[in-house]
């Protein structure tokens, strides 16, 4: 078996005994171009086909020696392609299945690193990395593969990795890498499939059009990887993968520099953020993704008491909340229906908290963040040994951001009265996030590990551990207010936090 490129394959004549596929277009050294490839086999059972002895006039003198000359050529051309495919792609050392992290998942299991910059322009950041994030989310609508949440795989932006060791850390078969260039309203997207158990590649293709047509590029690289990869989309995903979501170049834009700073996750990047969506929506009302962002900005700043800095008092915040929802739930994304599932849950709706954050998980089954929230309405409607499944999928789709998962690993524990173990759960988190928002700027009440390690400490006899945590978190929230954000459905798991809390010490608000 040999290779060929389209030129000879159109020039070979039909009656040789050749079989031959069409293997699309290849990347191939040496063309600007990508080149439609063919494979080209001897039929079984058939000779190599050898110049006969001529017993045609003179005349068919030179027709045979352009035969001859063709099939000369056809055979060197043949055999640089071949050797050209066996040991000129380049390849990985491979990945161990023994060394990685976390067994390898039972459906096709992927990454898709962050693609680099290749821009003049280092301003262009934003951009490149809104592509990266945009094709993770994508990949996570489909149920057939196992894809790496982008907390995770932005920990390795501009760092010198390898192939071998995102797979093992990770614990996925494939990784997705590439590049992105700009140049005004041109873009160029190069991007390559490795299967790192193996080291090869998968694929590697360029694609190229204008920023008008961005999302048309996008679903190219994930059609091709779904191909790859044998997955089959059920009929909701092959929808919801072609979806544009503006057609407004300028109003992505502006939504692509929103997300940069909606993702660093603090008040003033939230308020940062805002803007920029408002931007977006200015030139497209029903850019449902960017309304989806902003009621998450304004839902995360009311639950979390930092509406001040968005200008807004709380009651506006809560508005804006159901505003923005609203028309993000025309074209509902994950994100819309877990931003509904808390709205629900401050509602004390806690069963149609639990349907919206279980219909985001099926919408994107791959979001680290909507299994969150899924755990966490379990845990408040009273089933916190239920939630353990979703806290251990989400840590699972997103290994490097524990965080989160550590503390959801802990209110289970706590609501199934397991307060040693809740201890270290609620420590490691605090360890893993040092700069956690506390009572000590402003933020306090908002739901962290504070105050049920408050609780936790109470119950085991910690006295001193009370003190030192009160001392270094400034923790002067007033039970109250802190139990407004804990939407406990049952009593008993009310009484267990709200009574932890006044055994540590912390004062009730008295109203006049």
């Amino acid at each position: 078996m040999v290779c060929v490129t389209a030129a000879v394959h159109e020039a070979l004549p039909q009656r040789m005994p050749f079989t031959q596929a069409s293997l699309g277009e290849q990347e191939i050294k040496g063309f600007a171009e990508p080149v439609r490839v063919y494979r080209v086999e001897l039929n079984p059972g058939e000779p190599i086909p050898i110049p006969q002895e001529d017993s045609q006039p003179p005349t068919s003198t030179k027709i045979r020696s352009l035969i001859v000359t063709a099939a000369v050529t056809f055979l060197i051309v043949a055999g640089s392609v071949f050797y050209w495919f066996k040991y000129g792609l380049p390849h990985e050392e491979p990945a161990s299945s023994e060394r990685m992290a976390f067994p390898l998942p039972d459906k096709p299991s992927i990454a898709v690193l962050p693609f680099k910059n290749m821009s003049n322009d280092p301003e262009q950041e934003y951009f490149v990395d809104g592509i990266t994030e945009d094709m993770i989310t994508d990949l996570s609508q489909i149920s057939g593969l196992f894809v790496i949440a982008r907390n995770s795989v932005f920990t390795y932006k501009d760092k010198p990795t390898k192939v071998k060791q995102v797979a093992e850390e990770l614990g996925v078969r494939y990784i997705l890498e590439g590049s992105v260039r700009r140049a005004g309203d041109q873009i160029r997207i190069n991007a390559q499939l490795i299967d790192a158990t193996s080291g090869g590649h998968v694929w590697a293709k360029r694609y190229d059009g204008s920023i008008q047509y961005v999302f048309a590029l996008q679903d190219k690289v994930s059609a091709q990887i779904v191909s790859a990869l044998a997955t089959n989309l059920t009929t909701l995903e092959f929808a919801r993968i072609g979806l544009v979501q503006t057609k407004v170049p300028q109003a992505y834009d502006y939504f692509l520099h929103g997300m940069q700073h909606y993702l660093k996750a603090t008040p003033d990047h939230y308020a940062d953020a805002a803007k920029y969506f408002l931007h977006a929506l200015e030139l497209d009302p029903d850019f449902s993704q960017a309304h989806a962002v902003l009621a998450s900005v304004f839902f995360k700043s009311f639950r979390q008491q930092f509406h001040s800095v968005l200008g807004l008092q709380a009651f506006e915040a809560w508005s804006k909340t159901e505003e923005h929802l609203q028309q993000a739930m025309e074209a509902p994304t994950s994100l819309a229906l877990q931003v509904a599932s808390g709205l629900s849950l401050t509602g004390r709706n806690h069963g149609e908290a639990i349907e919206n954050a279980k219909s985001a998980t099926t919408l994107e089954p791959n979001d680290a963040n909507a299994h969150a929230t899924l755990a966490f309405a379990l845990i408040m409607d009273g089933h916190p040994e239920q939630a353990l499944a979703s806290v251990n999928l989400a840590r699972r789709l997103d290994p490097h951001n524990e965080y989160y998962y550590v503390f959801l690993q802990g209110l289970s524990e706590f609501g199934q009265d397991n307060y040693q173990k809740a201890m270290t759960s609620f420590e490691h988190a605090l360890e893993l996030n040092p700069e956690l928002w506390s009572s000590g700027d402003g933020y306090g009440c908002a739901p962290t590990p504070v105050a049920p390690l408050l609780s936790v400490y109470h119950n085991l006899g910690k006295k001193e551990a009370i003190r030192k945590l009160l001392q270094d978190r400034k923790f002067g929230c007033p039970i109250n207010t802190t139990m407004l954000s804990w939407p406990y459905k049952e009593s008993r798991d009310n009484d267990r936090l709200s009574n932890g809390l006044r055994g540590a010490g912390i004062p009730e608000l008295h109203l006049l």
